[in-house]
């Protein structure tokens, strides 16, 4: 959280992000903080690889210009301009057609208690999710289940390291 000390904390995005095709190419791309005297806020810069071939350096803002040139070039194009393109607003599915343990489903209790800034009751119903996903996971340790996310699997020698999506196709309207 930056901008404490100003008296207007904000998030600001920090690390690498990695994108691996099925075709050989990884994006990778670091979100880097602005220093604490000068500098800009929201930049990134990364590279576009396929196996060890660097193929594409990006550099400039996630939210604002982003830039790529090829490797050893610097002729650098537009990738992409944020301010230039219009907000899309998500389609969601109304609450009641979620499953069970869906996050607005589950979380909706805490974030319209927070909304109404009824700290208190937000801190209870967090509490109380919490304590059930506590007492969920005792029951498969007991048990010696383990779970297996739906829409995920781990790829890399951790279950950390990278998960591949296996879910459904997506499809944007």
């Amino acid at each position: 959280i930056r901008g404490v000390l100003s008296g207007t904390p904000f998030i600001e995005l920090s690390g690498k992000s990695i994108i691996k095709g099925s075709n050989g190419y990884k994006a990778s791309i670091k979100f880097i903080t602005k220093p604490w005297f000068s500098g800009d806020y929201d930049c990134i810069s990364g590279k576009i690889k396929r196996q060890d071939q660097k193929l594409y350096k990006i550099s400039g803002k996630w939210k604002g210009t982003s830039l790529i040139a090829k490797d050893g070039s610097d002729a650098f194009e537009v990738l992409f301009n944020s301010d230039a393109e219009d907000v899309v607003r998500p389609i969601i599915k109304s609450i009641s057609d979620e499953a069970p343990l869906e996050s607005r489903k589950l979380w909706g209790p805490v974030t319209e208690a927070l909304m109404k800034r009824d700290y208190k009751t937000a801190n209870k119903e967090k509490s109380r999710l919490e304590n059930e996903q506590r007492e969920i996971r005792a029951e498969r340790a007991k048990n010696k289940l383990i779970w297996k996310p739906q829409f995920f699997e781990s790829t890399g020698k951790k279950p950390d390291d990278v998960w591949k999506y296996i879910g459904p196709e997506l499809h944007l309207e």
